[in-house]
C-alpha cells in the first residue's frame, strides 16, 4: 500500500506539488491547534483564578482573633456559591493557624508541587495557585498566607480554597473548538485554492504536451510555445536535443543519398566488367576487365572512405570537441605513414618545420585532423600526373599556425579553385580518378578549427611544365599562445 500511494506521488508532478503543499500546511494546522490549546487553557486559568482568589480573600477577611485569643473564622458562604454558579464544580477550604494548625474545612487537603500561577495581593503578599487531584478530581487550589491581628498580638494564618476544573475545561474546550473550526474552514479553503492554482499553473505544460504529441515524426523545429520562466530551460535542452538530432539525421541523409550516387557508377563499371571478364577466353582481355574492375572498387572503397569521414566530420560539428593536440607531432605522424605509399608512387615526400619551436598546440579533433591530411596527400598521389616531390611546411605568425602542402605535380587552373572545394566538385582530368570530396571535407573540417583552407600554385616547388598546387591549412592559435 505504501508502495502504491508513493508511486502515485512520485509519477504526477501535480500530486507531488499537491503533497508538498498539503504537508506544511497540516503541519502549520497542527502547530496553530496545539498552541490554540494552550492558549484556551491558559485563558480559562487566568478567568477563573482571578475568581477563585477573589473567593480565598474574602474567606481571609473574615479570619479573626476572637476573646480566648485563638483564630475564628466565619465562612462567607457567598463566595463559595459565586464559585459554583458558572458550573457543577465542588468547592474545598481549608484555615489553619499557627504552625498548620487546623482551624476549619477539609483536613486531608493538601499541597501538591510547585506553584503554577500567582497573583499580587498586595505589595507583600501573593496568592499562590496549584493543580492537583483530591478525592479523585481534577482540582485548582489557591493559597493565602495572612495576619490576624487581636488585643494580645498578631496570628499568621493560611487559606487554602479549592475548586474543580469542570468550568474550566469546558470554557478551554469551548474556546479550542471556536478556533479549531475555523482553522478548518481556513484550511479546507487553502487546499481547495491550492488545487486550482496547481491545475492553471500546469496547464502552459498539458498545452505544451498536446502540442508536441501533435507534431509529426519528423518535425523537429525548435518548440516555441510559451512556457513558464521555470520550465524555458528544460524547453531550451529539448530543442537543443532536438537541433542535433536533426543534424545528425540531415548528416545520415546526406551519407545516404550521397553514398548511393557516387557508389552507384564505380559498383555499375565494376560489375559489367566482371561479368564481361567472366565471358572471354582472351587472357589479357580478361586481365583488362579485371583490372578496370579492380579500380572501381578501389574508388568506390575509397569514396566510402570519405563520406564516412564526411560524416564524422559533420557529427563533430554538432558535438563542438574542445580537445587539443600538438600539430607538429601529428604531421611527423602522417609523415611517416605516408612515406611507404609515397616511395612506391616515386615522389619525394618530407617535411620543413619553419617554427621557432617543436610545440604547436591546436584546439580540436585529433582523429579528424590526421584523416583530412591523409586524404591531402592521397590525393597528391592520385592527381598529381608528374608529380616527384612533395612538401609539407609549418610557419606561423602573431595569430595563426600555417600548414602548407606543396607539390610539383600538373596543378589546378586559378578558376576551379572555388569549385574544387566544393562538395564533388571536379575538374575535367579528375573525374574518372576521385570522387570530388577531398578538399571540401578538407575545408569543413577546417571549419571546425575556425580556421580556412586557400588554394594557390606552389610557391617554392615548381616545374618546367607547370607552376605545381599548393594547400594551405590556416589554424587559429588558442589564446594562450597569441602575442
Amino acid at each position: 500500500m505504501s508502495f502504491a500511494i508513493r508511486q502515485f506521488f512520485i509519477k504526477s508532478l501535480k500530486n507531488r506539488l499537491l503533497l508538498w503543499l498539503i504537508l506544511p500546511l497540516l503541519l502549520a494546522s497542527f502547530i496553530a491547534l496545539y498552541d490554540t490549546r494552550n492558549y484556551a487553557n491558559k485563558t480559562a486559568n487566568e478567568i477563573y483564578d482571578q475568581t477563585l482568589a477573589g473567593s480565598t480573600v474574602a474567606i481571609a477577611e473574615r479570619v479573626v482573633v476572637g476573646d480566648n485569643g485563638e483564630l475564628d473564622v466565619d465562612i462567607p458562604y457567598i463566595a463559595l456559591e459565586l464559585l459554583t454558579s458558572a458550573a457543577y464544580d465542588r468547592i474545598f477550604y481549608q484555615v489553619n493557624g499557627v504552625g498548620g494548625e487546623f482551624i476549619t474545612g477539609y483536613k486531608k487537603l493538601k499541597l501538591s508541587g510547585k506553584s503554577v500561577n500567582k497573583i499580587a495581593y498586595s505589595h507583600n503578599q501573593d496568592i499562590l495557585f496549584y493543580d492537583g487531584i483530591f478525592r479523585g478530581e481534577k482540582i485548582r487550589l489557591a493559597k493565602y498566607s495572612g495576619v490576624a491581628i487581636g488585643r494580645e498580638g498578631s496570628h499568621n494564618f493560611e487559606v487554602l480554597l479549592a475548586e474543580t476544573t469542570q468550568a474550566r475545561d469546558i470554557l478551554a474546550q469551548d474556546i479550542l473548538f471556536s478556533t479549531g473550526w475555523r482553522l478548518g474552514l481556513l484550511l479546507l479553503t487553502a487546499l481547495i485554492f491550492v488545487w486550482i492554482g496547481i491545475v492553471i499553473g500546469l496547464r502552459p505544460l498539458t498545452h505544451l504536451q498536446q502540442a508536441i504529441g501533435r507534431r509529426n515524426p519528423k518535425d523537429l523545429h525548435p518548440i516555441t510555445h510559451v512556457v513558464p520562466l521555470e520550465v524555458e530551460a528544460l524547453i531550451s535542452g529539448i530543442n537543443h536535443f532536438m537541433a542535433r538530432l536533426g543534424n545528425s539525421l540531415s548528416a545520415l541523409r546526406s551519407f545516404t543519398g550521397n553514398a548511393e550516387h557516387q557508389i552507384k557508377t564505380p559498383l555499375s563499371v565494376a560489375k559489367t566488367n566482371i561479368y564481361l571478364a567472366q565471358q572471354t577466353d582472351d587472357s589479357e582481355e580478361k586481365h583488362r576487365l579485371l583490372t578496370i574492375a579492380n579500380q572501381a572498387i578501389n574508388r568506390c572503397e575509397r569514396i566510402l572512405s570519405q563520406l564516412i569521414l564526411l560524416s564524422k566530420v559533420e557529427n563533430e560539428a554538432a558535438e563542438k570537441s574542445k580537445n587539443s593536440f600538438n600539430l607538429i607531432d601529428q604531421v611527423k605522424l602522417n609523415i611517416a605513414r605516408e612515406y611507404p605509399a609515397a616511395a612506391q608512387a616515386g615522389i619525394d615526400l618530407g617535411f620543413e618545420n619553419q617554427l621557432n619551436n617543436q610545440h604547436a598546440t591546436i584546439i580540436g579533433n585529433e582523429t579528424l585532423f590526421n584523416e583530412m591530411l591523409h586524404n591531402l596527400i592521397q590525393n597528391i598521389f592520385i592527381h598529381s600526373d608528374g608529380c616527384t616531390q612533395a612538401t609539407l611546411y609549418l610557419s606561423e605568425d602573431r595569430i595563426n599556425y600555417y600548414l602548407r602542402i606543396e607539390d610539383n605535380g600538373i596543378g589546378i587552373e586559378p578558376e576551379l579553385y572555388d569549385k574544387m572545394l566544393q562538395r564533388f566538385g571536379q575538374s575535367d582530368a579528375a573525374k574518372d580518378k576521385g570522387s570530388g570530396l577531398g578538399l571540401s571535407i578538407a575545408k569543413e573540417i577546417m571549419a571546425l578549427y575556425n580556421g580556412e583552407v586557400k588554394l594557390s600554385a606552389a610557391q617554392q616547388l615548381t616545374s618546367q611544365l607547370n607552376g605545381g598546387l599548393s594547400v594551405e591549412l590556416k589554424f587559429e592559435k588558442p589564446p594562450i599562445y597569441s602575442s
